[in-house]
């Protein structure tokens, strides 16, 4: 099973190349940010338009993470 990442930010400058970097090293990536991405279509293998609460709320998100 691949490795997953949340990534916070992802439609901005450093968020999409972020998002780039951990999707060329075989990550599944969750991209977040309250608007689309400002430079073009994210990499990311998931979107998401809202806050952390939104992403978070979402049952895949969840599949995989750390168990406490």
């Amino acid at each position: 099973m691949s490795q997953r990442a949340l990534v916070t930010g992802a439609g901005g400058f450093i968020g999409s190349h972020l998002v780039s970097y951990l999707r060329h090293r075989g990550w599944w990536v969750r991209g977040v940010d309250l608007k689309r991405p400002e430079f073009g279509p994210s990499d990311a293998d998931e979107f998401v338009v809202g806050g952390p609460p939104a992403a978070a709320g979402a049952a895949p998100a969840r599949e995989g993470g750390a168990r406490g």
